[in-house]
């Protein structure tokens, strides 16, 4: 079971393919996340990461226009440095190093299982979460 702080997580699906995003936030629904966003045009990504703060963003690699790591190295200068909150979901397991590499929490490879899925998200939160705690202390 997952606590409340991180069923409270926003989250923001990136993907060009609506059935993906449906699947995802039908996935996130399922196990209890309820502030689920999504957009089909990466180029969108960083102004809605500044008006919304998600803390975590699952995002594709291949898209059109933008791929997916473009979008990580915009957030990257928004971040400072910071770990991305972003967990790379991608149907091409080669990306998996350059994806961490560009800075990436996490890759999972499409077809996923449900459980890896869900544990990712989960330890990407409860990562974030830590670090904000630790900054509030100081």
């Amino acid at each position: 079971m997952m606590s409340e702080s991180i069923l409270n997580a926003s989250i923001l699906i990136v993907d060009d393919s609506s059935v993906n995003i449906k699947l995802l936030s039908r996935i996130l629904a399922s196990v209890g996340f309820s502030f689920i966003s999504s957009t089909t045009e990466p180029e969108n990504v960083c102004a809605l990461h500044l008006a919304n703060a998600y803390d975590l963003i699952l995002l594709d690699i291949q898209m059109p226009g933008m791929d997916g790591f473009e979008v990580m190295k915009a957030l990257k200068l928004l971040q400072l440095g910071h770990l991305l909150p972003v967990l790379v979901v991608s149907a091409q397991p080669n990306h998996e190093l350059a994806s961490l590499g560009a800075g990436a929490a996490d890759f999972i490879s499409k077809p996923f299982k449900l459980t890896d899925l869900v544990s990712r998200i989960k330890n990407i939160l409860n990562m974030g979460f830590t670090k904000q705690q630790l900054q509030i202390q100081r």
